[in-house]
């Protein structure tokens, strides 16, 4: 008798046991229901490459086999996205797409002419749509540090600077210069580095408000100790 209910509570177990396995993994009844995302308007990007990677996230999939780590993989792997998150709402069906969008500062044409961003950090990245109304880096090198540096000084200059930017020459970390528009004039201004910047943009503006220096239109400011106009 003994032996007989147990033979039953084991057969039972089973059967609790695969119908728990086949409600997550197959049943419609926790499947996704809607899938948000947020942070971005390109949302048919993210929805077909969502879709096409081996996670192939859509409406109607069971919860429990959609693949977070997979997912989160696939968006980190589009250039233009800076951050990713996925979140599962058991209760609701909702799977959430939360990312955010690189900030592109500049863009330089590479060897084939693509034309490629670069947002403050150095990265590079493409988008599906041509950006305006950015400054164009000319690169001598293909250092990577030289495309950091430039980034970091682009993101360290004031306003009217980067509005009246017309080029940025890069021909290595140490060595950056801008040609910017002020007050009716095109100026060639040589940074250096990415370093002290704040103290280059204060003895920048200093020698530019010298009467002596009216008719400059080249100032080094890479030793700020030692500025050079000509």
């Amino acid at each position: 008798m003994r032996n007989k209910r147990g033979a039953v509570a084991a057969l039972l177990a089973v059967v609790l046991l695969g119908s728990a396995i086949y409600v997550l993994g197959w049943s419609t009844i926790l499947s996704v229901k809607k899938v948000e995302i947020i942070g971005t308007s390109r949302l048919d990007i993210i929805q077909n490459s969502l879709a096409a990677s081996s996670g192939h996230l859509e409406v109607g999939k069971p919860m429990a086999r959609v693949n977070v780590r997979v997912l989160n993989r696939t968006l980190a792997d589009i250039s233009w996205v800076a951050t990713e998150q996925v979140h599962r709402n058991w209760r609701t069906g909702v799977v959430r797409i939360e990312v955010s969008e690189r900030t592109p500062i500049a863009y330089f044409a590479t060897a084939t002419g693509q034309r490629t961003y670069l947002d403050e950090t150095g990265t590079e990245f493409s988008t599906p749509e041509l950006l305006q109304k950015l400054p164009q880096i000319t690169f001598a090198t293909t250092d990577l540090e030289a495309k950091k540096s430039v980034a970091r000084l682009l993101s360290l200059m004031p306003a009217d600077f980067i509005l009246g930017l017309q080029g940025v020459h890069v021909s290595s970390s140490a060595f950056i210069e801008m040609q910017v528009s002020l007050t009716g004039k095109v100026l060639t201004v040589r940074w250096g580095n990415d370093q002290d910047v704040a103290t280059k943009i204060k003895v920048f503006r200093a020698l530019f408000a010298l009467p002596e220096n009216s008719k400059a239109l080249t100032y080094d400011v890479s030793a700020p100790t030692s500025p050079i106009t000509k």
